[in-house]
């Protein structure tokens, strides 16, 4: 939290340590919350305003956000700059603020230098994530040689899991003046999680498998009226940290990701209960664990092959994207100790648009005893649909299936 990316621009870029914090850059106190309002609405109103604020590059990149909602209650967002954490950077972020504030003393001094000037070593190193010649050389011939060929042969690379029958939305675009997240949530209390999660353990999977299931649905019906959408490639984001021993506490990336290809439903006319494929969902669920055992041959390992960066991403515009969509699932916050002066009583992970990316991200996490919340966010544009408007009814149309989902496989429990 206490360093910025020097020579950003060039094909050199670094980390380099910054001297001290002034927090009145990287914390914002928005307006409270009106006495009697619908806290709900307030949050999600001001989801868009932080997701779309530009850091400056000169200071660490990262701001906390306050908005008091009552007396004894606010939602704190903690927004910060994929290059400096992962998903679970941000738990770790909130569990650390959670003990400060148990231990906090009110009339103590408070010093902005920070108290480490070590920069974590590299993650992408041959040592961290070793890369296999079988590996590398089936993923340079994935990209390189005729899809039918890599088909026959059995290679895979990212570009192998899309084909003219996946949907993938408007190809790559970037517009810096009009460039904005669009972010819609939807939250599961926590007594139908519990009953879901118990129904995938009958099943053999886990809520991540279960998840892409009822995307897939909700996909295939948003998407009725296109017929050449007949696969959907999905990218699920993979925690390496039991792999390499790190810390659940520790700030930083430690991530790669896992690809497979679903075949779209074929959904009857006026269709609307989501249909699970168990037997997909339990194979993704198995797929998924054995991928996070071993840091050898992940993707993210081959970046330190590609030697120019800057180059290679910019060479993405205009071209069709990697994937459909991505899951991102940060299972439950579990609080280190019993709550005494404060708790988390919910949480919400969600991404800024992610330019070279899927069309949609969805983020996953849950509190400990508490509800599950779900945000899909996206670049505004990126789904290829005439107007703002029409992309806010597709992905509300895509957050209502998902949430018909649980509650169906939850009701269905009970009788």
């Amino acid at each position: 939290m206490s360093i910025v990316v020097a020579n950003a621009e060039s094909n050199s870029p670094y980390f380099e340590h910054y001297p001290g914090l002034d927090l009145n850059e990287h914390v914002q106190i928005l307006d409270s919350c009106e006495s009697g309002a619908d806290e709900s609405k307030a949050i999600k109103r001001a989801i868009p305003i932080i997701l779309n604020t530009k850091l400056p590059a000169t200071i660490p990149a990262w701001k906390v956000f306050v908005l008091p909602l009552s007396r004894k209650k606010c939602f704190i967002a903690f927004f910060y700059s994929h290059t400096l954490g992962d998903g679970m950077s941000g738990l770790a972020f909130h569990q650390s603020l959670l003990t400060a504030l148990e231990k906090c003393i009110m009339d103590m001094e408070l010093d902005g230098s920070p108290t480490t000037k070590r920069i974590a070593p590299a993650f992408d190193t041959p040592e961290n994530l070793p890369i296999s010649w079988s590996f590398f050389l089936a993923t340079l011939l994935g990209i390189f040689l005729p899809k039918r060929f890599v088909s026959i042969l059995g290679l895979r690379a990212p570009s192998t899991f899309v084909s003219s029958g996946t949907w993938t939305a408007s190809p790559v675009f970037y517009n810096a003046e009009k460039h904005a997240t669009g972010v819609q949530t939807l939250t599961i209390d926590g007594v139908i999680v519990a009953q879901v999660l118990k129904i995938c353990r009958s099943h053999g999977t886990k809520l991540t498998g279960l998840i892409h299931q009822l995307i897939v649905h909700a996909l295939s019906q948003a998407l009725c009226s296109t017929p050449d959408a007949e696969y959907f490639a999905a990218q699920t984001a993979l925690s390496l940290r039991g792999a390499l021993n790190v810390s659940k506490d520790e700030i930083g990336n430690f991530l790669s990701g896992h690809m497979e290809t679903f075949r779209r439903k074929k959904l009857m006319s006026g269709e609307t209960k989501p249909t699970v494929d168990w037997a997909a969902a339990k194979s993704t669920t198995e797929h998924l664990a054995a991928a996070s055992t071993t840091p050898k041959d992940q993707p993210i390992g081959l970046l330190r092959y590609v030697s120019d960066i800057r180059s290679w991403t910019l060479s993405k515009i205009g071209e069709q994207r990697d994937c459909s969509y991505e899951v991102s699932n940060l299972t439950r916050f579990q609080p280190e100790s019993t709550a005494q002066k404060c708790a988390v009583v919910e949480m919400l992970f969600c991404q800024a648009a992610n330019v070279t990316g899927p069309p949609l991200n969805v983020n996953v996490v849950s509190v400990a005893n508490g509800p599950l919340t779900i945000a899909v966010s996206w670049q505004i544009g990126a789904l290829g649909l005439a107007v703002e408007e029409d992309e806010e009814s597709f992905v509300n149309s895509i957050c209502h299936n998902i949430e018909l989902g649980f509650e169906q496989l939850a009701s269905g429990s009970k009788s």
